[in-house]
């Protein structure tokens, strides 16, 4: 016997996606890295969550922009005109600003459910 809660018919309704992870920007080599070919389970935040704070100390992001396509970063900063500071692990790339206006969804990646071990 099964029993429905609250908590599993939220987890229903809440949309989630897999991305795979191109390129090298998230990985600085430590364990928290995120590597190119990294399949990553990944929630939605819904708009109205965005503002006025994102919470952008619990996780790294899926930030799909209206014009430049998806990025996975790091959210270092958010001001009060919805602009959004995007973070790359790799100390190669800078780090850039994105207004939440030019954005269409952002995901949470809440796992990497698939790394290849290749060398």
């Amino acid at each position: 016997r099964v029993r429905s809660s609250a908590a599993s018919d939220v987890y229903k309704r809440q949309k989630y996606r897999i991305f795979e992870a191109e390129g090298d920007s998230m990985d600085d080599g430590s364990r928290n890295s995120i590597c190119d070919g990294d399949k990553l389970l990944c929630r939605e935040v819904r708009r109205d969550l965005w503002l006025p704070k994102l919470h952008i100390n619990d996780w790294y992001f899926v930030i799909v922009h209206r014009t430049k396509g998806i990025s996975i970063k790091q959210i270092t900063a958010q001001d009060d005109s919805g602009n959004i500071t995007c973070h790359s692990l790799n100390e190669l790339f800078n780090d850039y600003t994105v207004n939440l206006d030019d954005v269409v969804e952002i995901y949470n990646v809440i796992k990497v459910v698939e790394r290849s071990m290749r060398l």
